[in-house]
């Protein structure tokens, strides 16, 4: 009687029956070969997938070069695929039908004709002229950053524009620590620098200290107006008038208006409306407001009370600055028949509204004095442009 061969469990990549000294893949492999009734032959394991019946212990070979994949693996895959089209149909519903919705309305106060012939543009656009402060002004060519980014040149320059401070000045320098503000940049603040925060004088002065330029926007328009009126009363200085003596002015606005002084009020009162910044890489002609523009309108055209308070919605409930994105994505595309009268490329920054990044449109207001952030956009040589935020105190309530 003979004693069969053990064989080794401990490298079954060596292992061998009946003492041929071949070594087989395995040793399960091995013995599977040698079993009674086995209907499927078994080929390299390198061109086979493997794969046991739980019912009958059968194994079963799928041979990938020969034979189509099993049931149960097309299951799979048809499964992944079903689950697929129900997540992008999903998206599609709920993230893609709102802007193809929406897409109409934008479109239409674009309209061409209405454009190229300034019909509807024309009339709510006639406004009346301003003497008592500045329209609009060009920023000197020499602080614009270079066209091409130069590492070995001493001269790096950066324009910051920085939205609405609302006084809170605190904030405002831990922003410019922030960004590390050097020699060569320049800061230019869009508006709402004043009102409601704690520090509009420290703001003001902080500004006028590093050479910054500026828009005037909405608060900065009422609250000289209420000085002037106040100043023209020959009560600017006093506290004991009546009030019911004034015109119904805000309280605060009063008290910021007798808070600033000469010099202040002298800086503000020079702010433009608009600022026109200059050509650069990629944006076109940069134009600084403080609330928004109106597509297809010449700067000089504008309506400068919107300018500095544009509606929100002015469509159908499309915001202004989706409606101005897309009209200068259509410029991009080539000439416009009939053209407006303003078909200049233009990149409008602005704060004022919101904060929302688009290619021709830049809003900064970030909420900073309701408690949410102090943004600030930084254009670089060569057009790179990045924002920076830090997070503002709550001074007054959304």
């Amino acid at each position: 009687m003979t004693r069969d061969k053990v064989l080794p469990f401990s490298d079954p990549s060596s292992a061998s029956i009946g003492g041929d000294d071949k070594p087989c893949p395995s040793l399960l492999h091995s013995l599977l070969r040698h079993l009674p009734g086995q209907r499927r032959s078994i080929q390299d394991p390198a061109e086979t997938n493997t794969n046991i019946n739980i019912n009958t212990h059968e194994r079963v070979t799928w041979d990938r070069s020969t034979s189509a994949p099993p049931a149960g693996r097309r299951r799979s895959v048809l499964g992944c695929a079903a689950v697929f089209m129900l997540v992008y149909m999903a998206a599609e519903y709920y993230m893609l039908a709102p802007t193809i919705q929406e897409y109409p309305m934008i479109i239409e106060p674009l309209d061409l004709n209405i454009l190229g012939a300034l019909s509807d543009w024309a009339v709510p656009n006639k406004r009346p002229e301003f003497t008592d402060f500045l329209t609009m002004e060009t920023l000197d060519p020499a602080l614009l950053p270079d066209h091409k980014p130069n590492r070995f040149s001493f001269r790096h320059r950066r324009l910051i524009f920085i939205g609405d401070v609302h006084g809170c000045f605190e904030e405002l320098e831990e922003l410019l620590d922030k960004i590390s503000l050097a020699g060569g940049d320049h800061l230019i603040f869009t508006g709402d620098m004043i009102g409601k925060g704690p520090e509009s004088g420290k703001v003001v002065d902080l500004a006028q200290e590093l050479g910054a330029s500026c828009v005037r926007g909405n608060h900065e328009d009422r609250i000289l107006l209420v000085r002037l009126d106040l100043k023209s009363r020959d009560i600017l200085d006093s506290e004991s008038v009546n009030e019911y003596d004034l015109p119904q002015y805000d309280h605060h606005d009063r008290q910021l208006s007798r808070s600033l002084t000469d010099d202040q009020a002298a800086w503000l009162q020079a702010c433009p409306v608009i600022l026109k910044i200059g050509h650069l890489k990629d944006m076109g002609d940069i134009v600084v407001v403080h609330d928004g523009l109106s597509p297809g309108v010449p700067l000089a055209g504008q309506e400068l009370t919107s300018v500095m308070s544009m509606p929100t919605k002015v469509k159908k409930g499309v915001p202004w600055f989706k409606i101005y994105n897309q009209f200068n994505m259509l410029l991009t595309l080539g000439p416009i028949e009939p053209a407006p009268s303003y078909t200049e490329l233009t990149t409008v920054i602005y704060g004022g509204q919101s904060f929302d990044m688009r290619q021709f449109t830049r809003g900064l207001n970030s909420g900073c004095v309701e408690g949410g952030e102090l943004s600030a956009l930084i254009i670089e040589d060569g057009g790179n442009s990045r924002v920076v935020q830090v997070k503002c105190k709550e001074y007054v309530e959304p």
